[in-house]
């Protein structure tokens, strides 16, 4: 899940001198934002999996501007507010760490096209939170469980 950090917070109004540029155009809300795809399952990914040759496109929902930092040499490349991955081995639990530079007021993730063959895409955001709901509901049930239990024991003591 992408992890955004703005460059210019509250600055302005401290340092009103203070602006953040990208080649000669003056960014309005600069952030980097952190991108990490990574291959959780218990195989690698092939090259051939990826259907039709497509690259996997993570949209940040604002204007990416460049690519700074990659965690390894992966070859990317963007196209308005989509990082795009070309097709390539992705070894069993490696991860790819991308930090981008972006000018939007609201990063976050919009949507994740990946075309693999034989492969589930997962958000890491949208699964912590289905984990959560999960918990939240076997709590509940085992706090009713729990409570008939109390109610089977009172009503065999009297």
């Amino acid at each position: 899940m992408p992890s955004a950090t703005a460059l210019m917070s509250a600055l302005p109004a401290v340092v009103p001198t203070l602006a953040v540029s990208w080649g000669t155009q003056i960014l309005v809300h600069p952030h980097v934002v952190q991108v990490r795809v990574a291959n959780t399952g218990r195989r690698d990914i092939l090259r051939g999996a990826f259907d039709g040759n497509q690259p996997i496109g993570i949209d940040v929902g604002e204007p990416i501007l460049a690519v700074l930092a990659t965690s390894s040499p992966c070859p990317s490349s963007t196209a308005g507010s989509e990082l795009l991955i070309p097709p390539r081995l992705l070894k069993k639990d490696e991860a790819l760490t991308f930090s981008l530079l972006v000018d939007g007021a609201a990063p976050r993730l919009v949507g994740c096209r990946a075309q693999l063959n034989d492969v589930e895409v997962h958000n890491e955001a949208d699964d912590a939170r289905q984990a959560a709901v999960r918990l939240a509901v076997l709590t509940r049930v085992g706090v009713a469980i729990a409570t008939f239990g109390l109610v089977l024991w009172i009503a065999t003591l009297v």
